[in-house]
């Protein structure tokens, strides 16, 4: 059982005893009760506030304009297993693409922070599929990339990137 339903239980456990009538107004254990009920709320809401999802922002950059329709169904695909996609781009520049690719040709995924690699893999088997789908042979790759990370990327920023075929 996670923390937060823990917590609400005896949350509830302790308003229950507070509103039954076993207890008589200003006795001690009623003032102790009282006050660990407030305690387990206020953890409550600590715990929700702090538990919010991240939310997956997506880039998807394209080299060749051919790739627009692979780009574009995958952007479709991320958005009907609910990731917001916030761009899907031609980036025709080769020296960008040899700064990200190197030698390597193969589509990639990348991620910025390591908490952020579930998200990647997640990412991956529906870039997979759409890239496969749309008569690709190649494989999609999962990258960290730290060195790139700038103090304006937020937690949840994944970038697909969908380089020319040779």
């Amino acid at each position: 059982m996670s923390i937060l339903v823990g917590s609400a239980v005896l949350s509830a456990i302790a308003l229950c005893t507070l509103w039954s009538r076993e207890l008589r107004l200003g006795s001690r254990p009623r003032k102790i009760l009282s006050w660990v009920t407030t305690l387990f709320i206020v953890v409550n809401l600590a715990l929700i506030w702090w538990d919010k999802p991240v939310e997956s922002r997506v880039w998807i950059f394209y080299q060749e304009t051919g790739d627009k329709d692979i780009s574009e169904s995958l952007g479709t695909a991320l958005d009907h297993f609910k990731y917001t996609v916030m761009a899907v781009s031609h980036l025709d520049k080769p020296e960008k693409w040899t700064d990200v690719f190197g030698e390597n040709n193969d589509p990639q995924v990348r991620y910025f922070y390591e908490r952020d690699r579930y998200r990647a893999d997640l990412i991956k088997l529906v870039a997979d599929v759409s890239v496969s789908w749309n008569g690709r042979r190649q494989t999609v790759h999962t990258r960290q990339v730290t060195e790139s990370a700038t103090s304006n990327t937020k937690n949840g920023t994944i970038e697909i990137w969908i380089p020319a075929q040779k």
